[in-house]
């Protein structure tokens, strides 16, 4: 019997296996349909289904990647471009924090509304999502209170950040 394969997710490549290698412009067009059905239909209205389709792939191509729908999502948020904070170590506090909310702001306005609201809605349902995101947000506190603070939330007291 075959084990399940751990989703591809960035620093984590695929174990070597027999047979063909992986079409790397199928898991583009994964992840990229993934994002606009995700945009488009919200979380709960999409389906493994309706990203096959979108890709122009077969269903087991993205279930041969990803284990379920949560584990998709993921690794297609996981996958766009992750934003680094600046690092601010100089000026009194009102500058420092002007600098990063900022920063924040622009991000968040690069952002699509749609897939952060589809995500976000969809984390009251899905415990797997919710976990999966709890864990990318905690990464992303940690790198802004790194920028920030000098080191990772946990260091500084969450209460801080």
């Amino acid at each position: 019997m075959k084990e399940p394969q751990a989703p591809v997710t960035p620093g984590r490549e695929p174990p070597l296996g027999r047979g063909r290698p992986r079409d790397a412009g199928r898991d583009t067009a994964i992840i990229d349909a993934t994002l606009h059905v995700l945009t488009e239909l919200g979380y709960e209205q999409m389906s493994v289904e309706a990203v096959a389709a979108r890709a122009e792939v077969a269903k087991t191509t993205i279930y041969r990647r990803y284990p379920s729908k949560a584990a998709l999502v993921m690794a297609a948020v996981e996958r766009r471009a992750t934003a680094i904070p600046p690092t601010v170590k100089s000026g009194g506090l009102r500058e420092r924090l002007l600098v990063v909310v900022t920063w924040l702001a622009g991000e968040i306005s690069r952002q699509q509304v749609g897939l952060l609201g589809a995500l976000f809605s969809a984390m009251r349902t899905d415990p797997d999502l919710a976990a999966e995101m709890r864990l990318l947000l905690r990464r992303d506190e940690d790198a802004m209170a790194t920028a920030f603070f000098g080191g990772p939330a946990e260091q500084i007291g969450r209460a801080h950040v």
